[in-house]
């Protein structure tokens, strides 16, 4: 006969499951603002901010190259936390809530009536930067989920979920939304629309940070990794066969 199944182990279980799924969430919010911003923002600044498209296009190129930057010195600063044994969830927590402001004030910038280059160009960047310190450290308390495949596999499943939610709700809303407000010159919808993204972004993450991670277990006692980026040394192989290509 097979044995019986504890109530216990149950709970647990479905406990652990809800904490997968309240983790997964992040990638709604996320997937949110991030999305949002690469698919119409570029046309808001030129057809609502009235920024030529010449400097809308430099603005991009600087934002995207520094993803690289912003991504590393995000990667250092989690490296730092995790090593002093404090934990994701409040970097998290944190990091969104200047995210979610600079999010909302650029999709206030029409209502704002700000035109100045280099005050947009400090909004896009501290949006990107807070994202990277968000983004990077979610990502790697997915190792810390689950210890074995099909928990993790289900973890995925769940951020592919939440994350396909989100896009269906910008292709079906947001973008006509943006579109209207584009064509008929009205920004004070799009910057109500911000607002209220900007504060749901910040509650999902602030959701999924404490749903996902455990709690700090005192001070580590490893040494505190240096915010000292080094490039790894690659093989020679990869030097023959890539001035065989060239």
């Amino acid at each position: 006969m097979p044995e019986p199944v504890s109530l216990h182990a149950t709970g647990a279980s479905g406990r652990r499951e809800w904490r997968l799924i309240g983790y997964a969430s992040g990638n709604f919010g996320k997937n949110l603002v991030w999305s949002t911003a690469d698919i119409t923002l570029l046309f808001i600044l030129t057809d609502l901010v009235g920024m030529p498209v010449a400097s809308a296009a430099l603005l991009m190129t600087i934002a995207v190259v520094g993803d690289l930057i912003f991504d590393l010195v995000a990667g250092a600063i989690s490296a730092q936390v995790k090593a002093h044994g404090a934990g994701y969830r409040w970097l998290i927590t944190y990091a969104a809530i200047p995210c979610g402001i600079a999010f909302m004030l650029l999709y206030a910038l029409p209502w704002w009536g700000e035109h100045r280059f280099w005050t947009i160009a400090a909004v896009v960047l501290v949006f990107r930067v807070a994202f990277a310190v968000v983004d990077v450290p979610h990502f790697a308390m997915m190792a810390s989920m689950a210890s074995d495949s099909r928990a993790r596999g289900r973890t995925a499943g769940y951020r592919s979920f939440f994350s396909t939610i989100s896009s269906l709700i910008i292709a079906t809303f947001v973008v006509p939304f943006a579109e209207k407000s584009t064509s008929s010159g009205d920004a004070a919808p799009l910057a109500a629309f911000g607002s209220c993204a900007a504060l749901i972004f910040s509650v999902v993450m602030a959701i999924s940070a404490h749903a996902g991670n455990l709690p700090p277990a005192g001070r580590s006692s490893r040494k505190a990794i240096s915010l000292r980026l080094s490039i790894p040394k690659l093989a020679p192989c990869f030097w023959r066969c890539s001035s065989l290509r060239w």
